[in-house]
């Protein structure tokens, strides 16, 4: 079983501690399949970062159980790197949640070279999960709200990502149903000193690129750290429900297009993203499929929610993970939005969406009651003239009859 979150976080307290001075002293050495790291058996290699290499593992005791192992990468012995590579389990080592890969052991080994080991996570980027299942736009968001709910219990821990794009949100079937799963908090940064102590500086210095450039908030691109907040990583969830929908970032096409990076990160900058709505209709063959009950009036409320996570100024995004979530949640339910246009008459209308059937038969209730007093009136009306014209009659046929005598 997964150890609990408060005994991990004890022990990557001491991790952060270990040697940082004595590492550097020592170059990371090369590991290959079959080698054994501590109580873990090299199986294949899952795929490298900057400062790390993650291996599918085999755990050999206490228990057997196949995991994924994280170690730093052969050629790196600079203090940043280490403080990074430390910093990133101390991260993941904070958080308890289904939504966001575990870790289960942190160690290092006699060299002093620092290595974790997390759940493996049995699962494809989320975007092309959704092309292979053909999952409709209700199924796309719905992915979406668990993966805002993972990063929020990430923001809570105090811990942004950084780097959120679909090869890091990974979807598996659990019980038959798709879970995402966010990794790689690699390039994750503390938002208070309380969270790594010293080694805050360190890892979140100035005039360094963090990030995937189509998926970084604007203010990472023009190399402001220090702005970056949670409203950075709702800019990125923007970008990858952009891309749910559409098959397309913002920017168009992918993250290799042919373009100098100083270019790529200018568009970042000032270039306003297109509207969902637009690029669903062309019907794009990774685009989401639109539910038959969904309007184009509805796909066009949508835009506003994801534009309003694509805002470049952070305060005009949503404050948070979970608003964005909130407010996908409320578009499913047909529930007005927080970034909905002010008025009665919308929150009428989205209240006889979401309730369609009462609505309806209160409608024939009145349609049927107006129908009845009208028929009834007319009844009245018509007994009325009927009695007048009897009198009139009556009137006339006596006034004949004096008139014969």
């Amino acid at each position: 079983m997964t150890a609990p979150a408060p005994s991990i976080a004890s022990s990557a307290s001491h991790f952060l501690e270990m040697g940082l001075e004595d590492s550097l002293r020592v170059e990371a050495r090369a590991f290959g399949a079959g080698d054994v790291i501590g109580n873990y058996r090299l199986k294949s290699k899952l795929g490298e970062g900057a400062f790390g290499v993650v291996w599918h593992a085999e755990q050999l005791q206490p228990v057997s159980r196949e995991v994924a192992l994280k170690i730093l990468r052969p050629g790196i012995d600079l203090m940043a790197a280490e403080e990074r590579f430390r910093m990133e389990s101390f991260a993941l080592a904070r958080m308890n949640h289904p939504g966001i890969a575990a870790v289960l052991d942190l160690d290092v080994l006699p060299s002093g070279q620092p290595y974790f080991v997390m759940e493996l996570v049995h699962g494809i980027p989320i975007t092309r999960y959704s092309k292979e299942h053909a999952l409709d736009l209700r199924q796309r968001l719905q992915l979406m709200i668990d993966v805002c709910h993972a990063v929020q219990h990430a923001h809570q821990r105090a811990v942004l990502h950084r780097d959120l794009k679909p090869s890091n949100i990974l979807v598996g079937d659990v019980d038959g149903l798709p879970k995402p799963k966010v990794i790689d908090f690699g390039i994750a940064k503390a938002m208070n000193d309380e969270v790594t102590g010293d080694l805050t500086l360190a890892v979140t210095a100035k005039g360094i690129m963090m990030g995937t450039p189509h998926y970084m908030a604007p203010e990472q691109a023009a190399f402001s750290s220090e702005g970056a907040d949670a409203r950075s990583d709702v800019y990125a969830l923007g970008v990858v429900l952009f891309e749910l929908i559409t098959g397309r970032t913002p920017l168009g096409g992918g993250a290799t297009d042919a373009i100098s990076l100083p270019s790529l990160l200018k568009r970042v900058c000032e270039e306003e993203p297109p509207r969902p709505s637009g690029l669903v209709r062309n019907k794009p063959d990774s685009a989401a499929a639109v539910p038959r009950d969904m309007t184009r009036s509805d796909l066009e409320e949508l835009d506003w929610v994801v534009l309003k996570a694509l805002e470049k100024q952070p305060d005009r995004r949503y404050a948070s993970a979970a608003a964005l979530a909130d407010d996908l949640s409320n578009f499913l339910n047909r529930e007005a939005l927080s970034v909905g246009p002010p008025g009665v008459a919308y929150r009428i209308n989205k209240l006889v969406q979401r309730n369609k059937l009462p609505f309806a038969a209160g409608l024939l209730v009145i349609v049927g009651l107006g129908m009845s007093a009208f028929i009834s009136v007319r009844a009245y009306l018509d007994e009325a003239d009927a009695h007048e014209r009897a009198e009139q009659m009556h009137r006339q046929s006596q006034e004949s009859a004096k008139l014969a005598f």
